[in-house]
């Protein structure tokens, strides 16, 4: 169960994730920018000894919007639906498909890039308000994709250039307030808390060409649960103010141990196409 609860609680997070190395991407002042993406995710559990296993899929598809202020800094909103699957098969567990889908809440952010000498800053702050229902019915295994909680997002980065290279950092903190979310059990229906919580993110990522981006390391602490990750995207123009962002993520727990899983893995490949104008 804490596998299954983990692993549901990443995919519909990968939605929005899928473009965090593009957030360094920003409209300069007058302009305006407008990203629609759209993703895929899989999930795959094998409990050790041949207990069983879990299998996840899932889509999202996502919006964002930012407006150039200043060359240095921009406001929008972004918006994300995502559908989830998992189905739990095995001869010493219980056979069990649980499925999830929904909007998830908003965020409304700042962002922007400060040119300092040979060095590339990027920095954002957001909110998340809870603006959508958070909810779970454990008699038929459904749940939305919001947490009933206001949470609020700060991230700063990086990047150096290096010959024909960019190495580059990037750092994400989100705090998630107590909420509450509709809880339904044989057929009653009552609010239960959500715990405040809080997660972390580090990358370490090399850019070639100013085209190509590569993420040679990536840690990402939810809740208690510490993973690890591997991104590749890249950036392909085709015409003056439109670029085509493909992009692969990756990720495993850093201790399957504690889920008694030999194999634990979550992958995404997304596409996203950014305009500006």
């Amino acid at each position: 169960m804490k596998a299954l609860i983990l692993l549901l609680s990443l995919l519909p997070t990968m939605a929005l994730a899928k473009a965090e190395s593009n957030y360094t991407l920003t409209p300069v002042a007058g302009q305006h920018e407008i990203t629609p993406d759209l993703g895929f995710s899989a999930g795959l559990i094998e409990y050790e000894n041949n207990q069983g296993k879990i299998e996840a899929t899932g889509r999202q598809a996502g919006l964002k919007y930012y407006y150039g202020i200043s060359d240095a800094i921009s406001i929008g909103a972004e918006i994300a639906h995502a559908t989830n699957r998992a189905e739990t098969t095995g001869p010493t567990i219980l056979a069990s498909t649980s499925t999830g889908k929904g909007l998830l809440d908003p965020i409304i952010r700042l962002k922007g890039n400060l040119e300092l000498n040979d060095l590339s800053l990027f920095y954002s702050a957001g909110y998340i308000p809870s603006v959508v229902d958070a909810k779970y019915n454990s008699d038929v295994n459904e749940y939305s994709q919001a947490d009933g909680q206001n949470s609020y997002v700060l991230q700063a980065g990086v990047a150096m250039p290096l010959s024909e290279q960019t190495l580059g950092a990037f750092l994400e903190y989100q705090k998630n307030l107590k909420g509450t979310e509709k809880y339904t059990s044989n057929g009653v229906t009552i609010d239960r808390d959500v715990k405040e919580s809080s997660s972390h993110i580090l990358k370490i990522y090399m850019e070639f060409q100013k085209e190509f981006h590569l993420t040679g390391a990536f840690i990402h602490q939810r809740y208690s649960n510490l993973y690890y990750g591997l991104e590749f995207n890249a950036r392909f123009p085709v015409a003056e103010h439109l670029e085509v962002i493909p992009q692969l993520t990756s990720i495993v727990p850093a201790h399957k141990d504690e889920f008694n899983a030999k194999t634990f893995n979550i992958a995404l490949l997304s596409v996203s196409l950014r305009l500006t104008f």
